[in-house]
């Protein structure tokens, strides 16, 4: 994920769900219904949805103007002035 953020993606705090009866609860059936009547199901999804929505308001409020992209520079690597004869090809 950090891969995404170096990008300029932003991810909502606590934006993921997870579910799981166990290794053991093989049976289909039995997790789809109780997935569909999880309380905890319904309310973490509230509060990913709420979260979600108050940081797209927090982000449409930045100023991207302000927002520095760093760039690279030959001058950076440490290797820039090194001589090689086959890596330097003109």
């Amino acid at each position: 994920m950090f891969a995404y953020t170096d990008l300029g993606f932003t991810f909502p705090p606590f934006s993921f769900l997870g579910w799981s009866r166990g290794w053991t609860a093989e049976d289909m059936d039995k997790n789809v219904m109780q997935f569909k009547k999880s309380e905890y199901i319904k309310r973490t999804t509230e509060e990913i949805v709420d979260n979600c929505v108050e940081t797209l308001v927090n982000i449409k409020h930045i100023d991207h103007a302000k927002i520095k992209v760093p760039k690279l520079h030959k001058k950076d690597s440490l290797s820039s002035e090194v001589e090689n004869p086959d890596m330097n090809l003109k």
